[in-house]
């Protein structure tokens, strides 16, 4: 019978009603030889996930849908699973030994189908055959300290015997990427806290042991300590503190008390500051912030007065009647004077007061347990106090008696001074006698000395210091029971 559109009465299975199959055959009569061979291929079936036992040999059937028109099959198995027959066809055996499954068969089993036009379908199914869950993963790898706003990741060495990995985060973590895999990377959100990650891997046969790791807040630790002039700064226009900062911190907040104003480098880690000119005392505070807001604070008290003197310098032993003896400290930051006291017992103050250094005239009268004190000032007041205690006078630190009279030696002077190589001391005697001579430094030890005669007039000695080293030294005089001292700077 002929039907309308039949392309072909001689052949039976030509019809539009056919099928098109790859035979270089218009098999649908639509026009088109061997169009529309695409086929849509079946899941493949089969026990894919197991847990055994033990750790035996075994075996299993896989197979998928036979398609029309399909000429090949082609099988790839996971690493520890063999084909033992079926490979070509729509259905296999498969087997597996004790090792492989000891070690775990895990992966994915595929099926590529093709049929007399060369077009190729697949399926896959994934693998999961073991005898026991994993073991516990070893240690997270990730920053332990974070701060809202960051991105991190965190992983695990892969575990044997894993088919996923299960990642909990803490309240305030999100995962972005990775879940059921050994590595994610998470967000962290405003709220967060601190809190507990934890992971564990697993396969058919269950979870293994969680694996934990804490993770704080990434607070800034305290700055280092502020350094720059903390006193003696009354009135002052720009006084620079700073602080070499904190690993942790990425911005600096400083606060100053009354009468301080910050003038510049707030955020950093050093500001300039602005001193009126009654400002007493107060404490400058810096603070290390990043991302998890403020961390830890470093302070610095800083007052208007100077600040206290270093060791005055000079000598405690003293030979009663002594003259123009030096004491000295060294300038004190923001000091405008110097008060200096000296007990009347013990001698009065020849010259020098208000400055750093002072020349000291002695009684003739033995005393002992003496101070000799110092304090620095400025507008805004007094600083501490210093003290040279154990001054003692006494006729013992002379090296011979002393006579009535100290009129024997006058207008003693050492010169160059500063010197380097050589010095000479000049001075005028009212007599003849016998000197002796020592050079002692800021210790009271000796280190030049020697002895000679002394004519009526102007007399010089000459003495070589090259072998010194450069500091501050006291040339003592002693003639006829009389002791002069004058000062000496070596370079």
């Amino acid at each position: 019978v002929l039907v309308d559109g039949d392309c072909d009465d001689n052949a039976a299975a030509v019809n539009p009603a056919a099928v098109e199959v790859c035979n270089s055959i218009d098999d649908d009569c639509d026009g088109l030889i061997d169009d529309n061979t695409t086929f849509s291929i079946g899941t493949i079936t089969g026990p894919g996930q197991q847990c055994v036992p033990s750790a035996v040999f075994g075996f299993a059937t896989f197979s998928i849908p036979s398609q029309p028109g399909a000429i090949s099959f082609a099988w790839v198995v996971p690493t520890g699973m063999t084909i033992y027959s079926g490979q070509g066809t729509n259905s296999i055996l498969v087997t597996w030994t004790g090792v492989a499954v000891g070690n775990g068969i895990n992966g994915p089993m595929t099926v590529g189908i093709t049929n007399g036009c060369g077009v190729l379908e697949t399926s896959s199914l994934a693998i999961n055959i073991n005898y026991t869950a994993p073991v516990q993963p070893n240690s997270i790898s990730g920053p332990g300290k974070v701060c809202p706003g960051d991105n991190a990741t965190y992983s695990v060495a892969s575990v044997a015997r894993a088919s996923a990995y299960n990642w909990v985060v803490p309240t305030g973590m999100s995962i972005i990427n990775g879940q059921g895999t050994n590595i994610i990377t998470v967000s962290i959100l405003p709220n967060y806290t601190g809190g507990v990650m934890s992971v564990n891997a697993s396969n058919v046969c269950g979870n293994g042991p969680v694996r934990t790791k804490s993770i704080s807040l990434n607070t800034a630790s305290a700055p280092a300590p502020i350094t720059g002039q903390s006193s003696g700064i009354c009135g002052a226009g720009s006084v620079t503190l700073s602080t070499a900062g904190s690993p942790s911190a990425t911005a600096y907040a400083w606060s100053a008390p009354s009468g301080v104003t910050i003038q510049s480098g707030q955020g950093g880690n050093t500001v300039s500051l602005s001193i009126s000119n009654n400002f007493a005392s107060g404490v400058v505070t810096v603070t290390a912030l990043n991302g998890c807001g403020a961390g830890s604070s470093r302070s610095l008290t800083i007052i208007g007065t100077p600040g206290l003197p270093s060791v005055i310098t000079g000598p405690t032993a003293v030979c009663p009647g002594a003259t123009g003896v030096n004491y000295e400290v060294n300038t004190v930051a923001g000091a405008t004077s110097y008060q200096w006291t000296v007990p009347a017992a013990i001698g009065t103050i020849n010259s020098g007061q208000g400055s750093k250094s002072i020349a000291v005239d002695f009684n003739v009268i033995n005393s002992s347990g003496q101070a000799i004190t110092v304090r620095s000032s400025n507008a805004c007041g007094v600083g501490p106090t210093r003290a040279l205690n154990g001054i003692n006078l006494n006729s013992a630190n002379c090296s011979t008696p002393r006579l009535a009279t100290l009129e024997g030696l006058s207008e003693i002077e050492v010169y160059p001074n500063p010197a380097t190589t050589n010095a000479t001391l000049r001075f005028v005697a009212a007599k003849t006698g016998q000197y002796q001579l020592s050079l002692t430094d800021l210790s009271g030890r000796t280190v030049v000395k020697e002895a000679g005669e002394i004519l009526i007039g102007t007399n010089n000695i000459e003495l070589g210091i090259s072998h010194l080293a450069s500091g501050i030294y006291y040339i003592n005089l002693i003639s006829e029971g009389e002791q002069q001292q004058i000062r000496l700077m070596i370079e």
